[in-house]
């Protein structure tokens, strides 16, 4: 049986796998290879922070973590498609 905190971030896992795989989807010379470890170290990065935060006493509102995230992963994922 899953704890509530590993369902929670199981949940969270998938969707930013989807997220990070829709992205990398639009872009036109992705190597398959390079997306999968892509999106490997965006979520497990990800997960890192989101844990981080929790266990800091989620001091910052959610919209503002997730918000950086986002550019964060934008930015990661960009360079690592167009080097």
């Amino acid at each position: 049986v899953m704890s509530k905190n590993a369902a929670v971030f199981s949940r969270i896992a998938d969707s930013l796998k989807e997220q990070v795989r829709r992205l990398l989807a639009l872009q036109d010379s992705a190597d398959p290879l390079m997306s999968e470890i892509l999106s490997i170290y965006i979520v497990s990065g990800s997960l890192s922070v989101y844990r981080h935060w929790i266990s800091d006493g989620q001091k910052e509102p959610r919209e503002q973590i997730d918000a950086y995230l986002e550019t964060m992963s934008i930015a990661c994922a960009q360079a690592a498609m167009h080097p």
